[in-house]
């Protein structure tokens, strides 16, 4: 990790964890993990007992905009943090430990093959001007817009 390339997130990767945060958030079930947990307001006095590094998406979200993460790992880190908060507060089969797993199922596979080397951005940039490039082609060559 003392590598040049982990001085800071580069802007492909700080764009990249942006859109995972907005796919996280688009879930409505992603609500209860969008801001700090209050113990009075959310009724869980004990939190801070047990919850000794607690995490939300708006302060990841927060951290990200203001540069904080030096690495993508870091970054994953606090997410995950999140989902082990949850699953060490809440009761085994409750609800929320239900939520919990579908939401950290979701940023592993949105996550997998991110991670904070150069290449996997160099080709994960390459994957995506290829998406982008077949996507444009499918336009220019489809027959409702030759009409227009």
């Amino acid at each position: 990790m003392n590598s040049i390339y982990h001085m800071f997130l580069s802007k492909y990767q700080r764009q990249r964890c942006l859109e995972i945060m907005d796919t996280l958030s688009s879930h409505s079930i992603s609500q209860m993990f969008a801001q700090p947990v209050d113990p009075i307001l959310d009724n869980c006095p004990d939190y801070f007992d047990i919850i000794k590094n607690p995490m939300d998406l708006g302060t990841v979200r927060k951290k990200l905009l203001t540069d904080q993460y030096k690495s993508v790992s870091e970054w994953k880190n606090d997410v995950n943090l999140i989902w082990a908060n949850s699953n060490n507060y809440n009761p085994k089969n409750s609800l929320i430990r239900y939520i919990t797993k579908d939401l950290s199922n979701l940023f592993h596979k949105l996550t997998t093959y991110f991670t904070d080397s150069p290449q996997n951005d160099w080709a994960d940039q390459l994957n995506a001007f290829n998406t982008e490039l077949l996507n444009t082609i499918k336009e220019v060559n489809d027959p409702q817009l030759a009409l227009l």
